[in-house]
């Protein structure tokens, strides 16, 4: 079998997925030499020491570091040094091999161009369905912390500046989604990462590291310029905010372009509309990045659409609008290896998944 192909069945085997199609296949010979394209099969979605991985692909350590650190200056492989120690994990297509690229397209020689085409063809014939085929969505909407009811209590995941306050250190990079489709002119400069994550984009130069404060700042022009709060549907410690419009975002794009899917992002709350304060004036049907809002007269919200983001509040001059918990909150699992447990498993893919890991 074809060293791109097996990448690519190994790719499929996460619950991210990786289908059959020419693009994907493309795209691999575009990313990954031959030679990278060898070690990367051998590796694991977790982390494991270049030792480990030299016995497994029967090369030396030095091979396997010289090749780890140049795919991890890619944006391809996760990289980590530990006592000494310098690990290496295959990073899924989302979050991975996709965005990490376009945020660093200075540093790197690829057709950007090309790849932006293939992953948009790709994206529209079967990735964006099979990345949220199951009822778990990989991803997560934090909404806006003061649209939210003074009567609904907030959990810690559900307050997205929690995670900022949580955190050791802060980065922001660019938005692979709006570098790679370039369809609006919203920010760049939103994709807030923290703590390990943070230090592998700033090393990779994929970031810049900055203060809390400037990271409030990001979150609070992000809300003005309409982008829609998404992380990973994890409870703990998250490694990424990013900003989301509604016509370049990969995830968000399910909600906002993609029908027929078993699962989307969403928050656990969903606007309600105070027909006695709504003038009708339509701003907030304007600012809803899912469609979800219709306007005769007065504003009405379908529920059945409605991300539960808050921007529609966050621009309503009456203040008619607020965010109430939905009668079936979520609890997202604990961490990225719970979440990605349960979505293989879900997804037919725990065994595939569970001899990748």
């Amino acid at each position: 079998m074809d060293v791109y192909e097996k990448l690519r069945e190994k790719l499929d085997s996460h619950p991210a997925g990786a289908p059959e199609r020419p693009e994907i296949l493309e795209i691999l010979h575009i990313l990954f030499s031959p030679e990278e394209a060898e070690i990367a099969i051998h590796l694991g979605f977790a982390l494991k020491p270049a030792e480990v991985i030299a016995e497994k692909a029967g090369m030396s350590v030095d091979d396997i570091i010289s090749l780890g650190e140049g795919l991890a200056n890619k944006g391809l492989v996760l990289a980590r040094v530990d006592g000494g120690t310098k690990s290496y994990g295959l990073l899924p297509l989302m979050p991975g091999i996709f965005e990490f690229p376009f945020m660093k397209t200075k540093y790197l020689d690829y057709d950007f161009g090309k790849l932006a085409e293939l992953w948009h063809g790709y994206y529209k014939k079967g990735w964006g369905q099979d990345f949220h085929s199951g009822k778990i969505s990989m991803s997560r909407i934090i909404p806006v912390r003061k649209t939210i009811s003074t009567k609904s209590a907030v959990l810690p995941y559900e307050e997205v500046t929690n995670y900022i306050t949580m955190a050791n250190c802060v980065a922001v990079g660019n938005c692979a989604c709006r570098v790679a489709e370039n369809k609006c002119d919203n920010p760049i400069e939103v994709c807030i990462s923290f703590d390990s994550v943070a230090r592998f984009f700033v090393e990779r130069k994929m970031a810049r590291f900055i203060t809390k404060e400037e990271a409030i700042k990001v979150l609070d022009n992000a809300e003005e310029a309409g982008l829609v709060h998404l992380t990973s549907n994890t409870a703990d410690r998250i490694g990424f905010i990013c900003n989301c419009c509604r016509c370049c975002c990969v995830a968000l794009g399910v909600a906002t372009r993609i029908g027929d899917i078993e699962s989307h992002p969403i928050s656990n709350f969903y606007a309600s509309i105070d027909s006695d304060e709504c003038n009708g004036c339509g701003i907030c049907q304007d600012r809803c990045p899912a469609g979800a809002i219709d306007i005769d007269e007065v504003a009405t919200v379908n529920l059945t659409l409605c991300i539960g983001c808050g921007l529609c509040a966050t621009a309503c001059a009456t203040e008619a609008i607020e965010l109430l918990r939905r009668h079936e909150s979520v609890h997202p699992p604990s961490g990225t290896r719970e979440l990605a447990l349960q979505a293989a498993e879900e997804r037919g893919k725990l065994q595939a998944f569970i001899s990748n890991v």
